[in-house]
């Protein structure tokens, strides 16, 4: 590889990462909004979870049909696709229309999102053949970055403007973020092979061969219980503290913290001289039983040094099990991150209702205590995972 090339593909991953920024707009937008969602539309508690269940559903569509259409449509196309409908959605969810409307809104969002999400971590792994474990540990750090910085600036907008107009301040930083990943895409895609490649076509016939292997359903319980776990925090930390604890002040707090702690976790787990999944292991469990304290002990202060404790020791999760999965097929990367976001979104679509359902019949804090089990039953997964990986080698 010449200089010119190396400096094609540093400046297409630097603009990919920053289209990045533009997906976890859209994801954590609702986690900060949700309060006053709900106000808007006077909904009962077992109507909480739905509107981040349906952007869940949405991405979940997304995924299904992306793996008819590998093969077909180069990977950039979709992040471009993708990109712009979830940015178009976010405009859309700022108009006054009834709640079902409204919904309907959140699907397409999560269907743009769940393209966009997919093939930015497998055009990355593509760019970035040899490093792709740490790359996709960036790609998730800026994520995580945009989660920090997010609810902070929102809780600032939310306070001098209405919820539909920052949906509105949403959706055009998102057009802006797509539109120069379309520039610098568009400008190089004939002359860079690797923008042209093309996976072979998938179907569920392929999916099945994976799903009779033990270490690989092992990985999707493990994503399907970390997807779950984070999206407790993601979607509901800011609410139980605003509302059940009664501290609008640290609320925000808590979720960009937790946001900025995963980013660390997610760049440092992958250079750190211990195995990923190790840490991924010990760090779940103890995160799990520290949120449990957290929640018992009824404070928010409490609440806002357990959301730093559970980024830093589970944030590694979703690149550490991405990396995994690209290692157990390398060559067909897009066909096994596709399968592992799939279990992912399933995870972030059940975790809301049940969350929800919780909160009505037994309270917010039993929802919060059950989160902090998941994250446990997540760490104890990955052990099991790291066992079979630890006897395969073993067995070689």
């Amino acid at each position: 590889m010449n200089g010119s090339e190396k400096k094609d593909i540093n400046i297409c991953v630097r603009s990919l990462l920053l289209s990045v920024v533009a997906t976890a707009a859209a994801t954590n937008a609702m986690g900060v909004m949700l309060t006053h969602i709900i106000n808007n539309y006077s909904l009962a508690a077992d109507q909480e979870g739905l509107m981040s269940s349906c952007i869940s559903a949405g991405a979940f569509l997304a995924l299904i049909v992306g793996i008819f259409l590998r093969g077909k449509i180069r990977k950039a196309r979709f992040i471009l696709w993708g990109g712009s409908l979830m940015a178009v959605m976010l405009l859309a969810k700022s108009l006054p229309v009834p709640f079902y409307v409204f919904l309907a809104f959140c699907f397409l969002m999560g269907t743009g999102m769940g393209v966009a999400d997919s093939f930015q971590s497998s055009l990355l792994t593509d760019l970035t053949p040899e490093t792709a474990t740490k790359s996709l540990g960036l790609l998730h750090g800026i994520f995580g970055l945009g989660g920090f910085a997010l609810p902070l600036i929102l809780h600032r907008l939310l306070s001098v403007a209405s919820w539909r107009t920052v949906y509105r301040l949403l959706g055009v930083l998102d057009i802006i973020l797509i539109l120069q990943f379309a520039l610098v895409i568009l400008k190089r895609e004939k002359s860079m092979p690797v923008l042209n490649k093309l996976e072979p076509s998938q179907s569920f016939g392929m999916i099945g061969e994976f799903l009779k292997k033990p270490y690989f359903l092992v990985l999707l319980l493990s994503m399907i219980l970390g997807a779950m776990a984070q999206n407790g925090v993601i979607v509901w930390v800011v609410r139980y503290v605003s509302v059940h604890l009664g501290n609008g002040s640290l609320a925000p707090f808590c979720l960009s913290l937790f946001w900025i702690a995963t980013s660390v976790s997610r760049v440092a787990v992958p250079r750190l001289p211990v195995k990923p999944l190790g840490f991924l292991s010990c760090g779940s469990i103890a995160a799990g039983l520290i949120w449990i304290l957290g929640v018992v002990s009824g404070r928010a202060a409490v609440m806002l040094l357990v959301s730093v404790a559970a980024g830093l020791l589970s944030g590694c999760c979703m690149p550490v099990l991405l990396g995994e999965g690209a290692g157990f097929n390398k060559e067909n990367t897009g066909l096994t991150t596709n399968v592992l976001m799939m279990v992912k979104t399933t995870g972030q679509i059940l975790m809301p209702m049940i969350v929800s359902a919780v909160i009505s019949s037994a309270g917010f804090s039993s929802a919060m205590i059950l989160t902090g089990c998941v994250f446990a039953a997540d760490g104890l997964a990955v052990l099991v995972l790291l066992q079979f990986k630890m006897h395969v080698r073993a067995s070689a």
